[in-house]
């Protein structure tokens, strides 16, 4: 596991951890790292408030190349924007089938 990012998931663990027994909060002495293999680690959290151990897995998963991820973050974006703009209603799609029920005569409920 890379340091920084093992660095930056116990500071976020410091920062927003409550113990779901007392809400206590917690510092870096507080949490013992029991197990890490490839991106996954397994810590031990005490709270120093109610004397409670809590287990919690985490995964960390990161992009080596920002260039890259900022790419297929737009790419994504791109195509998100395409897909939903292809599956959405036009005004046009709305008038014309409000002048279809018009002139034949019918009303919403008939279409269903």
């Amino acid at each position: 596991m890379n340091y920084l990012a093992l660095k930056n998931m116990i500071d976020t663990i410091t920062k927003t951890y409550k113990c779901p027994e007392c809400t206590g909060i917690i510092n870096d002495s507080h949490i013992e790292i029991m197990w890490t293999a490839g991106n996954t680690i397994n810590v031990d959290i005490y709270c120093p408030k109610c004397e409670k151990h809590s287990i919690m897995k985490a995964e960390v998963t990161y992009v080596w190349d920002n260039v890259l991820n900022k790419n297929m973050i737009e790419k994504i974006k791109k195509n998100f924007a395409i897909k939903k703009e292809e599956n959405s209603l036009k005004d046009k799609d709305i008038i014309d089938l409000n002048n279809k029920l018009k002139n034949d005569n019918m009303n919403i409920s008939d279409l269903f």
